[in-house]
C-alpha cells in the first residue's frame, strides 16, 4: 500500500481529539513548524515518541502505536495546533531527533523507526508496546553492561570490594 501523501493526512477533523491524539497533535505540530515540509511526519513524532520513552519510562503521546504506522500503512488523523509549547525535556528530545531526521532520506528514517527494539519485537499489524518494550531493552542493556563488567573487569571489581 502506498504511502498516504502530508497533505491527505492533515485534512481538518471533526473527531475531538484524545489524550493520545492531543500528545500526537502538539508533536506533530511542532515538527511541522520547524520543518513545515518534511517527510516521514508519522516515523519522526514516533521517534520522539520512543526517545522520550527510553529516557523517562513514559510515553508522551500516549499513542497506540502500530508496527503498520511506520510503514505507512496506516495513518494517524491529525489537528494542527497553532503556538506550540512543549514541556522543554520534551523539546529538547524533539530537536535532538529533527537535528538528525531533517538530513535524511525517507527510507532512512524508515530504517531508523523500524530498528528500534519495540519495532523490531513487533510483527506487521500489531501493536507496538511502546513502554513494555523500551523498558525490556533497557533492562537487556543493563544486563549487557553488567555481563561485561563482571567479564572485562574482575579485577577492578576486586580492588573496589578490597
Amino acid at each position: 500500500m502506498e504511502e498516504v501523501s502530508q497533505i491527505q493526512a492533515f485534512q481538518p477533523q471533526e473527531t475531538v481529539p484524545t489524550e493520545a491524539t492531543k500528545g500526537y497533535n502538539q508533536l506533530a505540530s511542532y515538527v511541522l513548524d520547524k520543518f513545515p515540509n518534511i517527510s516521514g511526519l508519522l516515523r519522526i513524532v514516533y521517534l520522539i515518541d520512543y526517545t522520550y520513552c527510553s529516557q523517562t519510562e513514559t510515553g508522551f503521546t500516549e499513542m497506540d502505536w502500530h508496527y503498520d504506522h511506520l510503514l505507512g500503512k496506516k495513518q494517524i488523523s491529525l489537528q494542527r495546533l497553532e503556538s506550540i509549547t512543549l514541556p522543554p525535556k520534551m523539546e529538547y528530545y524533539a530537536d535532538e531527533i529533527l537535528k538528525v531526521a531533517s538530513l535524511m532520506h525517507p527510507s532512512q528514517l524508515a530504517d531508523w523507526a523500524l530498528g528500534t527494539y519495540p519495532a523490531r519485537h513487533t510483527q506487521s499489524g500489531n501493536p507496538i508496546r511502546m513502554v513494555e518494550l523500551t523498558l525490556e531493552d533497557l533492562d537487556n542493556e543493563l544486563e549487557e553492561v553488567w555481563e561485561d563488567i563482571q567479564t572485562n573487569h574482575k579485577d577492578l571489581m576486586v580492588a573496589l570490594a578490597k
